[in-house]
C-alpha cells in the first residue's frame, strides 16, 4: 500500500467519525477533511481516481418484469410543454432530524414549476433487481487492484424532473452515507435545491426537468421548457466525460410515453445515451429503470390527459429488458433495475406523477439494491 493510500485511508477514518453528525458544523467539517484527504493524495503523486477498477456487480435479488398498470413522468400532451414538480424526502435515519414539509403542487400545462413534499425512510426489504437475460456481469478487479475500502465509486444520475427535482437521490445518499461512507461520489454538472432532506446530501446530478429522451438525441431544445434548457446529447456527452462516472442511474423517458412516442425510438435513444457514457468511461456500468406509472388525471393535473399511459408504461419496461440484454458487454455491463412493481402510481406520487415521500423511499430503495453489490 503506497504512503497516499495510507494517509488517506487515515482521512477516511475521520471522515466516518465525522458523518453520523446532522448539523451543518458536520458538513462543512466533513468537506474539509474530504478535501484534506484529497490533498494528501496528491502529495504523493497518486490521483484519487487511480484506484479505479470497480469490484464485480452482485446481483442481490430478481424480480419480475412487470404487466399492465398505469404509469409515467413529467411530460404533457403533445405538442405542449410537459410539467415538473418536485417532491421532497427525508433521510432514512434517525440521525437526519425532521423532514421539511413543503405544499403538494399543482400540475397546469404548459407552464413548469418545482415544489418539494417530505420523503423518508432507507432501503426496503422489496427492494429488487431485474437482471437482463444474457447479460454478463462486470469483470471482476485483477490481483493489482486496490483494496475494496480504497475505491470511491462515482455514480452519476441521470433523466428528466424525477431525478432532477426530487428527492430520491438524498434518500439514497444518506442510505449509502450510513452503510458506506466515504466509498462512494454522487456526480454530474447539475446541481439543484427541491427542499430536500438532510440539507447537505450530495445534489450533483444530471437530471433535465421535462425533457423527452427522444428530443434530446435528435438535438430538439425548443420544443419545450426544460430546467436547466433542454440539453443536447453531445450536452450530456460533454457532461459524463467531466464527471467520468464508474455507474449511471437511468430513470428516463416518462415524458416520451407522456407525449406519445414510439417505444423503438425511446430504446434507440437508450443506445445512444449508453455510447455516450462509454465515451466517457468504456467501463461504465449503466444501471437503466424500468420507469415508475403515472396517474394522470384532471384531479392530478389540471387540463392533462394520457390515455396511453397505462398501456405504453409497462410495454417499454417489457421491452427495456431485452434492449439491455441487447446492448450489455461484458467490459460494460446495462443492467434493468424494476422500479414498477410495487410502486402505487396513486398512492407514491405527489401529483400523479412525482414521487411523495413513499414514492422516494421505494426508489431509493430499488437503487440501493442496485449498488450495493460494488462495495462488497
Amino acid at each position: 500500500m503506497t504512503e497516499a493510500r495510507v494517509r488517506r485511508g487515515l482521512c477516511f477514518s475521520g471522515l466516518a467519525r465525522l458523518l453520523p453528525g446532522k448539523d451543518a458544523g458536520h458538513h462543512r467539517a466533513f468537506g474539509a477533511v474530504l478535501a484534506a484527504c484529497s490533498f494528501l493524495a496528491s502529495a504523493c503523486g497518486e490521483d484519487a481516481r487511480a484506484d479505479r477498477p470497480i469490484p464485480a456487480f452482485t446481483d442481490s435479488l430478481v424480480g419480475s418484469t412487470p404487466a399492465g398498470s398505469p404509469a409515467g413522468d413529467d411530460g404533457a400532451e403533445p405538442g405542449n410543454s410537459p410539467n415538473d414538480t418536485g417532491s421532497g424526502s427525508a433521510p432514512p435515519s434517525s440521525n437526519a432530524g425532521s423532514p421539511e414539509a413543503v405544499a403538494a403542487p399543482t400540475l397546469v400545462p404548459p407552464s413548469d414549476s418545482t415544489a418539494a413534499a417530505p420523503a423518508a425512510a432507507g432501503p426496503s426489504a422489496d427492494a429488487g433487481v431485474v437482471t437482463a437475460p444474457g447479460t454478463a456481469a462486470p469483470p471482476s478487479a485483477g490481483p493489482e487492484a486496490p483494496a475494496a475500502s480504497d475505491r470511491v465509486l462515482r455514480v452519476l444520475a441521470v433523466g428528466d424532473s424525477i431525478t432532477h427535482a426530487t428527492c430520491w437521490r438524498a434518500v439514497l445518499w444518506q442510505s449509502l452515507m450510513q452503510s458506506f461512507p466515504g466509498r462512494f461520489d454522487f456526480v454530474g454538472t447539475l446541481t439543484e435545491n427541491s427542499g430536500c432532506t438532510p440539507a447537505g446530501y450530495d445534489r450533483d446530478n444530471q437530471g433535465y426537468s421535462s425533457s423527452l429522451v427522444t428530443e434530446v438525441v435528435a438535438g430538439i431544445t425548443n420544443a419545450r421548457t426544460c430546467d436547466p434548457a433542454c440539453p443536447t446529447l453531445a450536452e450530456v456527452a460533454a457532461a459524463f466525460a467531466q464527471a467520468e462516472p464508474d455507474v449511471i442511474l437511468m430513470h428516463f423517458g416518462t415524458n416520451d410515453v407522456w407525449n406519445g412516442r414510439p417505444i423503438e425510438a425511446i430504446v434507440s435513444a437508450y443506445s445512444q445515451i449508453v455510447q455516450a457514457a462509454r465515451a466517457a468511461n468504456p467501463a461504465v456500468t449503466v444501471l437503466t429503470a424500468q420507469i415508475i406509472p403515472m396517474n394522470v388525471t384532471n384531479a392530478t393535473c389540471a387540463g392533462c390527459t394520457c390515455a396511453n399511459c397505462a398501456r405504453d408504461v409497462p410495454a417499454l419496461n417489457a421491452r427495456i429488458v431485452s434492449w439491455a440484454a441487447g446492448i450489455s458487454t461484458a467490459a460494460s455491463p446495462v443492467r434493468v433495475v424494476d422500479q414498477f412493481t410495487g410502486y402505487d402510481a396513486a398512492q407514491d406520487n405527489v401529483d400523479g406523477v412525482h414521487p411523495n415521500a413513499g414514492g422516494a423511499a421505494k426508489i431509493a430503495a430499488r437503487w440501493y439494491s442496485a449498488l450495493e453489490g460494488f462495495f462488497r
